[in-house]
This record gives C-alpha cells, sequence and structure tokens, in this order.
C-alpha cells in the first residue's frame, strides 16, 4: 500500500521545468511563448539589454516578440513573415537559446462604415501576400482601427464575426485574390477606409439521401463562382441544420462529410462535378435557401508507384473523373504510394498525374489515355481495393505565348499534346506571363494551343519529341487574335432553344472556315479570323430547315458580315421545322 502511495505520488510530481532564452533587439520587448494548440505557455518583458528567459514545460513551441508601444513590428521566430509559418521550437532539453530581432514598423489605419454609420467591433486583418496572416485588430467606438507592420506589401480584409455584414476585402473586393495591394512604408500610415453591406444569409437542411435522417457535421462550402476561390465555410448541427453568412455574389456550394468520411460531396444541388454545378446568386439582405441530400460513398483505393523502380510514390494526384471526363474528386499518395477516394454510386475511370510533373500521367489499369480506361461502376459503402497504377518518367515541353501583333503575353490560352490519333494527352493554361509547362511520356506529339474564351485562333506549332527526364524548350510561340462569333438558335415557332444545330461560318468562297453545335441551351460560340463571312444554320438531325443569315435561303442571298481582329459578333437565328421534302443546297467545305 506504501508502495502504490509513492508511485501515484511520483507520478503527480510536475514535469521538470525548461527555459527558452537569448536576447531581442531592441531590448525592453515583451517576449511570449504559445504551445501546440496555439495558447499562451509564457511570457516576460525582456531586460534593457534585450536578455530573457522564459519558463516551460518541456514541449513545442512557438515564440515571438512584440513592442506594447507600438513602434516596432512584431517579430515570429525564426524571421518569419507570420506565427503559422514560424519555426517549431522543441524545448525537450534544459534550455533552447534563440535571438530575435523586431524592425520599425509602418502602419495601416482607416474607418469602418456601413450605411448606418460607423462599425464598432469589426475585425480588420492583414495579410501577407502569400496569404498568412500577419495580424489582426477590431474596430473601437468611432469605427477606427490601426495595424502594426513590418514595411512590406499586404491585402486586408474587413468582417463582422456576428455575419450580420458582410466580409469585405480592400477596396470593396470579394476575394483575397482580386484584393487591392496595400503598400507600407516604414514610420508612415496608409490609409484604408470599408464600407460594410449587409450579407445575404443561406440557410439549409442537409439530410441522407436514403433515409432523409438529418445529418450533422457536414461541411457546407461557398466558393466564389468566378474566381474558385473559397469564401466561408461551416457545419451543420445536430439536427442537419446550417446558417452560412455571404456577401452579395455568385457562388457554388460544396456539401461533404470532412469529418467521418462516410458520405460523397455534393455539387449543389447535385452537379456530377463541381465546374458543372449551377451557380447561386445573392444579393444584400436576402436570405436564401439551400438544402442538401447526400449519400453513402463508395472508395476507390490502390497504390502508384514508380513504372521503372516499382518504388511508392507520394503526393501525387489521384483522381476520380465521372463518364463525360470531368474531375469528380481528386486527393493525393501517402509516403506510402497509398490513396483512397470517396464517390457517391456511380460509374467512374480512375486516373494519376504528378503535378511536379516528373511523372507522364495514367489512368487503370496503365492506359495513357483517359478513353482507354475502364469504368468501374460502385454502389453505396462498397470499398475497390488494388486499383494501383505505375507511372513512366515523363518528358516535358516548357515556352511561353504570345500575342502576334504586340508581343504581349497570352495568359489563360490552353496549350495541349496530341497524339497520332489526335488524341489529347496533356494540357495546361498559360500563366499571366504566357509561360506553360508540360509532361507527356516519351514519344512524338503535336502541339496545338487553343483559346478557351475564343480571344485568339488556335494555332498549330508542329511536332515536339519528348524524352524521358529531358526539357524542351520550345521558342517562338504566338497567337493571332480573331473575332468571336456567339448567338443562340431557337424554334421559329415555340422560341424554344434548339440544342445539335450546326453552325458554321463560310468565307465568300463559299469554304467553310470554322463552325460550332449548339448546346442544350441553343448557344454556339467560335472564333475566325479577321475577314467577311456568311453564316449558315444546319440540323444533322433534319428536324428543322436550314437557314442562311440573315433569314436568307440560300448561300448567295445571305448577309455578309465583315468582322475584325478583335471584334465580337451575334448571330441569331429561328430556324422552321421541316415540312415534307425540302430542296437540298450546297456549300462548298474545305
Amino acid at each position: 500500500m506504501k508502495i502504490l502511495s509513492l508511485l501515484l505520488a511520483l507520478f503527480a510530481l510536475p514535469l521538470a521545468a525548461a527555459t527558452i532564452s537569448g536576447t531581442v533587439t531592441p531590448g525592453a520587448m515583451t517576449v511570449a511563448a504559445y504551445d501546440a494548440s496555439g495558447a499562451l505557455a509564457a511570457t516576460t518583458v525582456a531586460a534593457g539589454d534585450g536578455r530573457y528567459t522564459l519558463t516551460v514545460n518541456p514541449g513545442l513551441y512557438r515564440v515571438l516578440a512584440y513592442d506594447p508601444a507600438g513602434v516596432y513590428a512584431t517579430a515570429f521566430y525564426a524571421n518569419a513573415e507570420s506565427f503559422e509559418t514560424s519555426a517549431v521550437l522543441d524545448v525537450r532539453s534544459a534550455t533552447a537559446s534563440i535571438n530575435m530581432t523586431l524592425v520599425r514598423a509602418g502602419f495601416i489605419a482607416g474607418r469602418v462604415s456601413s450605411s448606418s454609420g460607423l462599425r464598432e467591433n469589426i475585425t480588420v486583418a492583414v495579410y501577407n501576400l502569400s496569404g498568412t496572416l500577419r495580424g489582426s485588430t477590431r474596430t473601437n467606438a468611432a469605427g477606427e482601427y490601426r495595424l502594426v507592420v513590418p514595411p512590406g506589401t499586404y491585402k486586408l480584409v474587413a468582417y463582422d464575426d456576428n455575419g450580420l455584414f458582410a466580409t469585405s476585402f480592400y477596396a470593396g473586393q470579394p476575394t483575397f485574390g482580386t484584393a487591392t495591394p496595400l503598400a507600407v512604408a516604414v514610420a508612415s500610415t496608409t490609409t484604408a477606409d470599408f464600407a460594410l453591406v449587409r450579407s445575404a444569409l443561406l440557410l439549409g437542411i442537409v439530410r441522407d439521401a436514403v433515409t432523409h435522417l438529418d445529418l450533422p457535421n457536414i461541411r457546407v462550402t461557398a466558393y466564389h463562382a468566378a474566381t474558385g476561390e473559397r469564401f466561408a465555410a461551416t457545419t451543420t448541427d445536430g439536427m442537419g441544420r446550417y446558417v452560412l453568412s455571404l456577401a452579395p455574389g455568385s457562388y457554388r456550394l460544396v456539401f461533404d462529410d470532412a469529418a467521418a468520411g462516410r458520405y460523397a460531396s455534393v455539387f449543389w444541388p447535385d452537379a456530377e462535378s463541381f465546374d458543372r454545378s449551377p451557380v447561386l446568386n445573392v444579393v444584400s439582405g436576402q436570405t436564401a435557401t439551400a438544402n442538401a441530400a447526400l449519400q453513402k460513398g463508395a472508395r476507390l483505393s490502390g497504390v502508384v508507384r514508380d513504372a521503372a523502380t516499382g518504388v511508392a510514390l507520394a503526393n501525387v494526384t489521384v483522381a476520380a473523373f465521372n463518364s463525360s471526363g470531368t474531375t469528380r474528386t481528386e486527393g493525393t499518395t501517402d509516403a506510402n504510394g497509398r490513396y483512397s477516394l470517396l464517390v457517391p454510386p456511380g460509374t467512374y475511370r480512375v486516373g494519376a498525374f504528378d503535378r511536379a510533373l516528373l511523372y507522364a500521367a495514367m489512368f487503370y489499369p496503365q492506359q495513357p489515355l483517359f478513353g482507354a480506361a475502364t469504368q468501374l461502376s460502385v454502389v453505396a459503402e462498397q470499398t475497390v481495393n488494388g486499383l494501383d497504377l505505375s507511372l513512366p518518367a515523363a518528358g516535358r515541353v516548357s515556352g511561353a505565348v504570345r500575342d502576334a501583333a504586340s508581343g504581349a503575353p497570352a495568359a489563360g490560352i490552353a496549350v495541349g499534346l496530341f497524339d497520332a490519333s489526335g488524341a489529347l494527352v496533356a494540357s495546361a493554361a498559360t500563366r499571366e506571363d504566357g509561360s506553360f509547362r508540360l509532361a507527356a511520356a516519351t514519344g512524338s506529339y503535336r502541339l496545338i494551343a487553343f483559346d478557351p474564351a475564343l480571344r485568339y485562333l488556335s494555332r498549330d506549332y508542329g511536332t515536339v519529341v519528348l524524352t524521358a527526364a529531358q526539357e524542351l524548350a520550345v521558342t517562338h510561340l504566338t497567337v493571332v487574335q480573331g473575332a468571336t462569333v456567339r448567338g443562340a438558335i431557337r424554334d421559329a415557332s415555340t422560341g424554344a432553344a434548339v440544342g445539335g444545330v450546326t453552325v458554321s461560318a463560310f468565307n465568300l468562297a463559299g469554304v467553310e472556315i470554322a463552325s460550332a453545335s449548339t448546346d442544350a441551351a441553343g448557344r454556339f460560340a467560335f472564333a475566325v479570323p479577321a475577314g467577311t463571312y456568311r453564316f449558315a444554320a444546319a440540323d444533322p438531325l433534319r428536324r428543322y430547315v436550314t437557314l442562311f443569315y440573315d433569314r436568307a435561303a440560300s448561300f448567295e442571298t445571305a448577309t455578309s458580315v465583315a468582322l475584325t481582329a478583335g471584334q465580337a459578333v451575334t448571330i441569331e437565328m429561328s430556324l422552321a421545322t421541316r415540312t415534307g421534302t425540302p430542296r437540298r443546297r450546297s456549300v462548298r467545305s474545305r
């Protein structure tokens, strides 16, 4: 009994203390240590000569130093730009020694208001351009705030913790990406005011699609429709309900079971992919509703390896694709090359690709093209293992695309590698500086550029030959600006949109230069070189009579339209249904 009491007493003894010490410059600054959970563990004021000592329990800590007077900017160990990126100090031994230097600060100050006056207790946060949080404060009763930062360039956001007012990035921007950067100089003040508007409230209930039971702990995330940036997120309560505060704008919603991983994600209301989900538009002061029904998911899992060595590959992206080729979900392999994807019941293809471009993409089972991949049909709560892939070493091609007329970088151009059959093997969009980089297995490919926005004409740059583990740099890549033709085709009797109709542009010699098929909404779009054109709409299914623009019955009588580079024109036609055997007309094709 005495031995047990002694053991209990020993276990009750506090851990042996450790110390963090060093010098902070200038002296008399406050030094603080935070534990792994982010809680303040110890704090002290350095002596006049800068020496300090913190007493802590053995463990992991982040350390910072700040100036209560606000003359110097906070310093994070070791010279990090933010608390979250600061080095973690392992204080397992008796003593750790670190030094820190604070720099003279600059300031960001301003007022936060709304249509009803100045706003108190609004959080204003300052971020580094990398997106890490530098610091934050709250407005006083006069709506004023002041932030102390090192000299540099930052982005600012103001938000209401109560959700009554919409989050706003400076200056009046909806996202971090579009926020106006603020330059701050030493010992000077940069002014940044905010005018907040009432938020829109999004309410809803999330249930099991089969049992209709309420689902708690489901994450609801709103993404800006235009940029795809995450704007706000919350989780459902015990009754499956949620409330989300949004700025006026357009959003796409995603519901996912991040906590338990049992239910497959839903792209609201029930789209096959994020990109194809409809947009939710909200206005200031509105209360909108968005409910969701989630299905229990199936698991697709396997291992990704190096095709030559068999070594497991970590940090490789693996995706489950819908039959249409859109991405349903994706994840990355762990240190052992393993992946696991959660999908709703359905049919999918699985592919792996390396964002570092060291390896060529591959689709299960070991196919280089999406179309050759096996379609995998799964049901709820099913697990399909053994979907292993081996990736071959890639060859790479890189370059930059420029406007042929101005020489300016052409951003957003899709550059693709096409094999001998004309199948797209790899593609990438050009960056702001016009640059791109692609990877594919060893072989010969056609390098082709095409503009999804139809500002430029497609361009074939010829054949490139890729060799494993080598990079081919291509130069003098240009694109020529074209004219954009958009429009819609409708039924002449009902006004309804007509899909599946081919709209073509012919030059004055009757040669077809470009064409496109109308979608379900009757819309079409394509680009043509500068020139003069006549347009025709023809129905391959022979439901409608062929019509030339503008309401002409023949190519010869069609209205000619002269287009210049950079011009956009809208062509709309209403087609009459066939009533018997029509007279056939021909136009020369290229």
